[in-house]
């Protein structure tokens, strides 16, 4: 019974993972990004490197703790911004991806409680909420079969965009590669992962 809430869990910590593998792609594809005239390292924190290469590494660290550290939707508004980009346009599963996240969060901190802020968050990104303070959430086989389609389906969208965005000159590639996974989803008669 407890299965499916730890997959969630760990599902949710799967993707953090691979959100700073992306981030930590990016970065290094366009430092310029972080590497900016008002970006500032004391001159005490600065001695603790053997080299500037290693100052580098950890002001991209600290870039990409400091997002991780951020709820998921504000880590998405900050994407948003940073990239210039509009990354929840036509993204159906946003609202499901929202909730997902935040009753991960309730899972991890109340044991499935449900919190005003589990609420709020799910009311501001449009996710019907029929749960009041107080109620406990589960984790079935069901929600957690449906929760590894959320976070495939946001996870291969973001890293494609990005792929785009941030290496425009293997567009041809992109489209290969994408087309493959939809091949392989069709073939493990995924249709409607594929289709999405």
């Amino acid at each position: 019974a407890h299965l499916p809430k730890i997959g969630v869990i760990g599902l949710i910590s799967a993707y953090d993972a691979y959100l700073s593998d992306l981030l930590r792609a990016i970065f290094t594809e366009k430092p310029e990004l972080i590497f900016t005239s008002e970006k500032e390292i004391k001159f005490s924190d600065l001695r603790k490197f053997k080299s500037i290469e290693d100052a580098k590494e950890h002001i991209l660290d600290s870039e990409v703790e400091t997002v991780l550290r951020k709820s998921h939707h504000e880590q998405f508004s900050w994407m948003a911004s940073k990239f210039s980009m509009r990354l929840k346009e036509g993204l159906d599963v946003w609202p499901n991806f929202v909730e997902l996240c935040e009753r991960r969060n309730l899972l991890t901190h109340t044991g499935g409680v449900v919190s005003q802020q589990y609420i709020n968050n799910c009311l501001d990104h449009k996710v019907p909420v029929s749960a009041s303070v107080g109620d406990f959430l589960d984790v079935d086989l069901e929600y957690f079969k449906n929760s590894i389609e959320v976070v495939a389906e946001i996870g291969m969208k973001l890293g494609h965009v990005m792929w785009r965005k941030f290496r425009p000159s293997e567009l041809a590639k992109a489209d290969s590669s994408l087309n493959e996974l939809g091949m392989r989803l069709i073939a493990d008669y995924d249709y409607a992962t594929a289709a999405r």
